[in-house]
C-alpha cells in the first residue's frame, strides 16, 4: 500500500474512532482521558527541556542506523517502562517499521513490522 494511501485510511481511522463516545466503548470520560493525557504531555515536555531525554535529532540519526529507510513519524511516549520514541520507518521496498527506542540511552527496544 502506498504511503499517501496509509495515511489517508489512518486519518479516517482516527476520525471514526473519535466519534464514538468513551462511555459507548466502556472507556473513562472524555475529560478524565483528555486531563490524563495533558498530564502525560506536560511530563514528556519537561523531560526534554530538561535534558533527561535525547533529542529528536540524536533519535533521527540512531533510528536509520537501526533500520535503513526514510523516517515518516517519531513519537516521544509516556509507557510503564519510562520515555520511550516510537519511530515509524518506510524501508526502500516500501514495508513500514515500527522502532521502539529508550528515549534516556537511544537504544533500541524493538523493531517490528507495523501491521497496522
Amino acid at each position: 500500500m502506498r504511503t499517501s494511501t496509509l495515511t489517508a485510511l489512518a486519518l479516517a481511522c482516527t476520525a471514526t474512532v473519535a466519534l464514538i463516545p468513551a462511555a459507548a466503548i466502556g472507556g473513562p470520560n472524555r475529560a478524565e482521558s483528555t486531563h490524563r493525557q495533558d498530564d502525560d504531555d506536560a511530563a514528556e515536555h519537561r523531560a526534554v527541556l530538561n535534558g533527561d531525554v535525547l533529542p529528536m535529532a540524536r533519535i533521527l540519526t540512531l533510528a536509520t542506523g537501526y533500520q535503513a529507510g526514510h523516517v515518516i513519524e517519531i513519537d516521544l511516549d509516556s509507557k510503564r517502562s519510562g520515555l520511550t520514541y516510537d519511530v515509524n520507518v518506510l524501508t526502500a521496498d516500501g514495508r513500514l517499521r515500527e522502532l521502539v527506542i529508550d528515549a534516556r540511552n537511544g537504544k533500541l527496544i524493538t523493531n517490528r513490522a507495523d501491521d497496522d
